[in-house]
């Protein structure tokens, strides 16, 4: 996961408004993964896509827009019918990619 701490200054300008920022990103990061796997799981897919909407929303703002277009590939292939095969592949390869939130 790549953070761009300069498009963050840019946003806020001051650091320590950059450093909360990314404590915040980092916490909201972890719970919104951890949904995700809960959700699968339990084939919740309707919350699943969102979850994975919220993050993909987090990892472009925070400027790592890789990680947000594979967000918004899980946030479409759990929509009806849902490939839970497929899906599990790309979720195991956002979260392999995220290991360090974790």
């Amino acid at each position: 996961m790549k953070i761009d701490r300069e498009r963050i200054a840019r946003l806020f300008g001051d650091e320590m408004l950059v450093e909360r920022f990314i404590r915040v990103f980092e916490m909201e990061s972890k719970q919104l993964l951890i949904g995700l796997q809960q959700q699968y799981a339990t084939g919740d897919w309707i919350a699943l896509s969102r979850s994975a909407h919220s993050l993909k929303n987090h990892l472009n703002y925070a400027g790592d827009t890789e990680l947000g277009k594979l967000c918004e590939e899980i946030e479409n292939m759990a929509q009806p019918p849902v490939n839970e095969i497929l899906l599990k592949h790309k979720l195991d390869e956002l979260l392999s990619q995220t290991s360090q939130l974790r």
